[in-house]
């Protein structure tokens, strides 16, 4: 719930554990990063999976140009070299990267057809066809979210 900070999204939770973990690592090296995770019951499997998809979904996009800069351009070649070239803040694709509505409009584009709206007044979650229960571990869940009271 830490990771959270008041953004009631399970997902944007799980972008900061992943980046408090990235920073662990940049910053102190593999042990860190294995404390970090370990402190905050994250799985370090699962955060090296996350991490070798960010790669290759930067990949995609460097193939299909969606990730062009000025001077140094990544290849296909030097991306394991210069893996980290995708989370510079300073590029035109990562303009919006802490921008929690940007990130939440995305992610809702993305999972659209799991997307569900709380209906004040029946007091339930709702997709639009039918009622949806929330799992008891999300952030949304009624017992850890006062506000869907």
């Amino acid at each position: 719930k830490s990771f959270a900070a008041g953004s009631e999204s399970d997902h944007l939770a799980m972008v900061a554990a992943y980046q408090g973990w990235s920073r662990a690592r940049q910053s102190s090296g593999t042990r860190a990063g294995y404390k970090y995770a370990k402190e905050h019951y994250l799985s370090i499997e699962a955060l090296h999976m996350i991490q070798e998809l960010r790669e290759q979904f930067a990949s995609l996009l460097l193939d299909v140009g969606f990730c062009k800069t000025e001077g140094h351009m990544p290849t296909k070649e030097n991306l394991s070299k210069h893996a980290k070239w995708y989370d510079d803040s300073a590029s035109p694709w990562n303009r919006n990267d802490m921008c929690a509505p940007v990130l939440k409009g995305v992610l809702c584009g993305a999972l659209q057809p799991n997307v569900a709206t709380w209906d004040r007044s029946l007091r339930k979650w709702e997709d639009g066809i039918q009622d949806v229960a929330i799992h008891p571990s999300s952030l949304l869940h009624p017992t850890k979210y006062s506000n869907y009271k």
